[in-house]
């Protein structure tokens, strides 16, 4: 609702905008030509001026040349060509919706994965865009959700709203927190019980006391313990359904923390947990590029997203 309100209002100022810019091109024309006509007033009184000595006696003519001559002269701008009273439509008009789509690059968001509320364990805290989350339970501010059957009864987690069952699919997450878990679950996964090392779960995590301890976890109930010269601060999980991989990479180095092998049977969503109740985990927006090609003579409009 949020953002139809704000596209609504960037192509109000659009509009407004263009108008504003017609009626200073409209205000700008009149200028010009009272401008030029001045101009041409003074012109005819000189020649006015002119024609009345050249009638006059002559001697008159005589005595009075050279300040009929310094009348007669004038300076004058290059000639300035003035068009017609209409309106540039083509400057103010022209490919209006595709500058008003340029626009919205700067305030319309795009997130791949964003999380579903109707899943997040009871006492997480998700924000309004649905792109972080962190546990309310320090201070204890848990909201009052309904015990529907898709939420995680056992597990401080959250699901990703859309499954993925092929394709590949990616995501940018920020850590900072302590503590907290990244990977997948398999639809078919009980929900109602935690998530360690059961065969429906694969994920990353980093639990944090003294020193940061990350830990892979994939089917069947194997636990690897990964050591990492740095902690990491974001992390992007790639999703290979058809290859059937799931890869974990530092989104600040690019280097690849671990790659779990799997089969994927079934739909699978992102999951996403973390117990720290001060710094949330939050998933990165993407950002909208637009790039014009020509194709065979025809200009086309590609749209791109990028992080």
């Amino acid at each position: 609702m949020k953002n139809e309100n704000v596209v609504s209002v960037l192509l109000h100022l659009s509009q407004s905008k263009h108008v504003q810019a017609q009626a200073d091109d409209t205000e700008n024309k009149i200028q010009r030509r009272e401008t030029l006509g001045r101009q041409v007033d003074s012109i005819s009184e000189k020649i006015q001026a002119i024609e009345e000595q050249l009638e006059a006696a002559d001697t008159s003519v005589v005595l009075n040349y050279k300040t009929t001559l310094h009348r007669a002269q004038c300076t004058l701008q290059n000639p300035e060509r003035v068009s017609g009273p209409l309106i540039n439509v083509a400057k103010h008009l022209g490919n209006l919706k595709f500058k008003v789509w340029e626009k919205m690059q700067e305030i319309v968001q795009y997130t791949p994965v964003i999380l579903d509320p109707n899943t997040a364990f009871s006492r997480l805290i998700l924000s309004d865009d649905l792109t972080a989350f962190r546990d309310g339970l320090w201070p204890r501010k848990g909201q009052c959700l309904p015990a529907n059957p898709e939420r995680l009864k056992d597990h401080v987690g959250v699901l990703g709203f859309e499954g993925f069952k092929s394709g590949v699919h990616s995501w940018i997450v920020d850590v900072y927190s302590a503590t907290w878990l990244l990977g997948v679950m398999e639809e078919s996964a009980q929900r109602q019980r935690g998530v360690r090392c059961h065969p429906e779960y694969l994920y990353l995590e980093m639990e944090s006391e003294c020193a940061p301890d990350y830990r892979a976890c994939f089917p069947p109930d194997k636990l690897v313990k990964i050591k990492l010269e740095k902690e990491l601060l974001r992390v992007t999980v790639t999703l290979n359904c058809d290859e059937g991989m799931l890869t974990f990479t530092d989104s600040m180095t690019n280097d690849i923390i671990h790659t779990i092998q799997h089969t994927f049977t079934q739909t699978v969503y992102p999951f996403f947990s973390t117990i720290c109740p001060d710094t949330p985990l939050r998933l990165l927006h993407m950002k909208i590029s637009i790039n014009l090609q020509s194709a065979m003579g025809i200009n086309r409009s590609k749209c791109y997203l990028k992080w």
